[in-house]
């Protein structure tokens, strides 16, 4: 079990409409927050849901820890659960990791104004940047990968952290890709993504039955399947 100690708050996959003239996808800030020279980078989902408890036999491992959260959602919703251990299963071979900035070229990854720095971080007592850590739907080329990360802030994370941003990727993709979705739609920011990852994160799935689940998917615009 680990409790975060909070000192930044990372918003992953909040969308960006087409910034790119081939490219459709959507973007993942962070927030990079600097104490006594050391940077510090947290996934704002793990931070949110206060901890996150695995087994001792899937530390450092990233895939075998997604899939013992993924594990949560197999009785509530078994059709995704079965498309979101696919989407674990090749998060690395689809990721490419590097400069962001570099890569994309037309990307400022210094504050868009797309999240509220007030709602977010004042509470805190945090001014911190706003950064540019993961791209989906990276294709500007047939040969790029699906993830594109900045590699410096992926290794800002610690494990725990790497492990709910790679949950919150493969669970923003599948709202946006999978059945009865569209790109975008119902789904323009990451919202949805993050409370799923949340209550999986958390154990808090754990409370749910199907009615429930049913509920908290209304609510949030998800898909049935």
């Amino acid at each position: 079990m680990k409790v975060k100690s909070i000192v930044l708050f990372v918003t992953l996959a909040f969308s960006i409409l087409a910034m790119a003239s081939d490219r459709v996808g959507n973007g993942g800030f962070v927030y990079l927050w600097v104490k006594d020279g050391t940077p510090h980078v947290y996934c704002v989902d793990l931070v949110e849901a206060g901890k996150m408890q695995l087994s001792a036999n899937v530390l450092n491992d990233h895939v075998g820890a997604v899939e013992e959260i993924l594990k949560r959602l197999k009785n509530l919703d078994p059709k995704r659960y079965e498309r979101l251990l696919s989407l674990a299963h090749t998060f690395f071979a689809e990721a490419e990791f590097g400069n962001l900035e570099i890569a994309l070229g037309v990307y400022r990854s210094r504050d868009w104004g797309v999240i509220n720095h007030n709602a977010s971080l004042v509470r805190w007592g945090v001014a911190a940047p706003l950064e540019l850590a993961v791209v989906q739907n990276y294709y500007n080329h047939p040969q790029d990968k699906y993830y594109f990360i900045d590699e410096k802030l992926w290794n800002m994370m610690d494990f725990y952290d790497q492990v709910a941003m790679i949950l919150h990727e493969i669970i923003y993709r599948d709202l946006l890709m999978g059945p009865n979705s569209q790109l975008f739609g119902d789904q323009e920011t990451s919202l949805a993504a993050r409370a799923l990852n949340k209550i999986l994160i958390s154990g808090q799935s754990r409370n749910f039955n199907h009615d429930k689940f049913m509920k908290f998917k209304q609510i949030w615009k998800i898909g049935i399947n």
